[in-house]
């Protein structure tokens, strides 16, 4: 009796979820975009996608795109869903990996400001095709999201390539950087705003320049032991290598020298933040 009683009331409190979840849903299509135009579009294009997965009873995947149109209804960017988060059929991890990058090049190059609704339904097409591709067994849908994140994405691609002029005066254009330098927090190893704004520049500039390797290089100030910091440097470029990588920068070496490497000289145990950072080389 107690076991039969166990199972009902689980399965009454899995149908209460369920009903509260699609409530939420449809509470969170419904809300005022508090966002820019890609916010905008993101909202739309994840709540759709939420809805969708709810009248399949993917109360899971309902949740994150739900999650996700919630976070872009306040303001909130966020890029494409990173795909070790979704277990993808081996043979399928280099082809969306691919549409990854294309995807993040557009992205970091200003697609989002250039063509912001085509941009946003492209970011939630790719989610929606690595959703799928992860199920793998409604190959429909599949090639339904995979079509129509390609068709947006060339949208935005077509927006974005440069406008040829009518004289030659390319060649009097700068040369792209080929070092860069991104900054940290105190005792952080995670990217801020401004690290991540480093990071879609490094980006941009490596499709451009299409160095053969990058070389990230961590290091620390001089606050705390030899040993913590050494750690502490690894974290850091193991950040901004995991970052360029997921743009789609696989020609990406790291290495660190913890605290003994400083842009700043400074007396053992002195914070700096010069001295707190990941320097990036083309080479």
């Amino acid at each position: 009796m107690k076991i039969k009683n166990l199972i009902i009331t689980g399965a009454s409190a899995l149908v209460l979820s369920a009903c509260t979840g699609g409530a939420d849903i449809d509470a969170v299509r419904g809300a005022a975009s508090k966002g820019n135009m890609f916010q905008q579009g993101l909202h739309r294009e994840y709540s759709t996608l939420a809805v969708m997965e709810r009248a399949e009873a993917d109360w899971s995947d309902a949740d994150y795109f739900n999650e996700r149109a919630r976070s872009a209804s306040m303001g909130k960017s966020g890029g494409p869903q990173n795909m070790n988060a979704r277990q993808i059929p081996a043979d399928k991890v280099r082809i969306l990996g691919k549409a990854r990058a294309r995807l993040m090049r557009a992205l970091d190059n200003g697609g989002a400001d250039v063509m912001p609704q085509p941009a946003a339904r492209a970011q939630a097409m790719f989610d929606c095709w690595m959703q799928e591709q992860e199920e793998n067994f409604q190959p429909d849908d599949i090639a339904a999201c995979r079509a129509a994140f390609d068709v947006a994405l060339k949208a935005v691609e077509s927006a974005l390539e440069p406008v040829r002029m009518a004289k030659p005066m390319k060649k009097m254009a700068a040369p792209m950087p080929k070092s860069f330098i991104v900054y940290f927090d105190f005792d952080q190893s995670s990217l801020n705003g401004a690290a991540n704004a480093v990071i879609s520049q490094i980006a941009a500039s490596a499709y451009s320049g299409k160095p053969k390797s990058i070389a990230v290089v961590g290091h620390t100030d001089r606050a705390g032991s030899n040993g913590y910091n050494y750690g502490l440097s690894i974290k850091r470029a193991r950040a901004v290598a995991k970052a360029l990588s997921e743009r789609g920068l696989s020609q990406v070496k790291t290495s660190n020298f913890g605290e003994t490497k400083p842009w700043m000289g400074t007396a053992d145990g002195a914070r700096q933040a010069l001295n707190r950072r990941v320097e990036v080389n083309f080479k």
